[in-house]
């Protein structure tokens, strides 16, 4: 099994993933509603000040800022993804070796399976880079929630608005 050319026993790998799984479900909970608290006070006071006349540009500039937020947003984190897959798949094939006595077993098995040397290397190919983007990913969230919680105090600074203020919002 694949899980002998980790040289490693399903069980010390079931149980660190249920916790890790548990604590990812939490943290992109908890990254979810701090993007809704902070959205809508955000965008309450990128009104603020401005005459009813002048919210059309306000609108107009803030969904171009947006957009392009997200779209440099997009290209960092599809960059990050790429050179980290890449770093985790050189860090997975290092023991992926000859001289490793349970990959030759493994791979062995894979070439009864699939009746071709190269066959089994492909596929054992795609299985390591499947795991390198997972881990990629991994990487990217984490960096995501980082940042998302260094941002949170931010909202602090934000002038709480009055009625008056907030009533040509979205207009």
């Amino acid at each position: 099994t694949f899980m002998e050319v980790l040289d490693t026993s399903i069980a010390n790998v079931d149980i660190p993933l249920m916790i890790q799984n548990r604590g990812f479900a939490a943290s992109c909970a908890v990254l979810f509603m701090l993007g809704f608290i902070l959205f809508v006070p955000i965008n309450s006071a990128d009104y603020i000040g401005l005459p009813n006349n002048k919210s059309n540009e306000a609108s107009a500039l803030l969904n171009l800022f947006r957009n392009l937020g997200g779209s440099f947003g997009i290209s960092l984190a599809q960059t990050w993804v790429a050179r980290r897959s890449q770093f985790h798949q050189s860090r997975i094939v290092e023991g992926l070796t000859d001289y490793n006595s349970i990959y030759t077993e493994q791979l062995s098995a894979m070439v009864e399976q699939f009746g071709s040397l190269d066959a089994a290397r492909q596929a054992m190919m795609l299985s390591v880079q499947k795991q390198a983007a997972m881990l990629a990913y991994l990487d990217l969230f984490y960096i995501v929630a980082i940042l998302s919680l260094c941002a949170l105090p931010l909202a602090l600074l934000i002038n709480k608005t009055t009625a008056d203020e907030t009533m040509h919002i979205g207009h």
